[in-house]
């Protein structure tokens, strides 16, 4: 934290979920946010966040084919219409074949691999998801450098943490959600339904979105509708797409911008007549963006 006078700068970088326990973040951004009140109540200075705060906040924040789709949700609008002609099929075929998914992911283990470098011929121990359909074993995901990362993703129960200062357990992930991309994967390799990418963006406009569920985007919420911080961003460009700040760097997806937002510029309201807009946005490449959007 640095102090300007009128206002002070918090420039963070928040842990990241995925390498730590989400009790640690919690903790973190919940220190975070207690610290923020402190110098607004008693020293009377605006705030200025920024960093990188490891959390995409909303679904235009992320990566089309890496929304989450709400298979709960799903079933039940299935359920619902009954024999009506108006359900997408794209949500029948899971309805129809969603059992049949969740008997084949329980068998699901996580196996060695090996790949090798076509440069050096030099060779390196991976790891690989696989499981068993029609006695043929079918791998899932990419090659990974350890087990967790090669299981990540495909586990469809609900997951919690412990809090630390209340003891109470919170959920963190809701049971039967999965990515657009994990899921498409899934209905090809294991009951042989394939989806268009007319579909998949379909899919990823109107039937796909960030997690319901998530302790870490209710503490992003809660800074925008309660604290009454501003996204300086999200201010000027409300609808921009594909507007990444993190891309994964082994596999050069910066190159086709597949990515999430997850750095922001976080301002108090009282700051607001201050803000002013830069040049216009630099294009970015068009496949990034679901067609059906403006």
């Amino acid at each position: 934290m640095t102090d300007h006078g009128r206002f002070v700068v918090f420039n963070v970088y928040v842990p990241n979920s995925g390498g730590h326990p989400m009790a640690m973040k919690m903790k973190f951004l919940q220190a975070l946010r207690r610290a923020m009140h402190r110098e607004r109540r008693e020293n009377g200075k605006a705030i200025i966040l920024v960093g990188d705060y490891n959390i995409s906040h909303k679904a235009i924040d992320i990566f089309w084919m890496d929304r989450t789709v709400h298979i709960q949700q799903v079933l039940h609008d299935v359920q619902m219409a009954g024999e009506a002609s108006d359900v997408p099929q794209w949500k029948q075929d899971i309805a129809k074949h969603w059992e049949t998914i969740e008997t084949i992911l329980k068998g699901k283990k996580v196996v060695k691999t090996k790949t090798t470098n076509p440069s050096t011929n030099q060779t390196f121990d991976k790891y690989r998801l696989a499981v068993t359909v029609d006695d043929r074993t079918v791998h899932l995901g990419k090659h990974e450098s350890s087990e967790g990362e090669a299981a990540y993703g495909y586990g469809l129960e609900a997951a919690y943490y412990v809090d630390e200062a209340s003891g109470e357990q919170v959920m963190m992930v809701e049971s039967r959600t999965i990515c657009l991309g994990r899921l498409a994967e899934l209905m090809l390799k294991l009951v042989h339904v394939e989806w268009s990418q007319e579909v998949l963006r379909e899919i990823a406009t109107q039937g796909a979105s960030e997690p319901r569920i998530s302790p870490k985007r209710q503490w992003l919420t809660s800074l925008l509708e309660e604290d009454g911080m501003v996204d300086a961003f999200r201010h000027f460009y409300p609808t921009a797409q594909a507007r990444f700040t993190c891309h994964h760097q082994f596999t050069n997806r910066r190159y086709v911008n597949e990515g999430a937002l997850i750095d922001y510029t976080l301002i108090d309201g009282s700051l607001l007549p201050l803000l002013q807009k830069g040049g216009d946005l630099r294009c970015c490449l068009p496949l990034s963006v679901p067609q059906s959007t403006p």
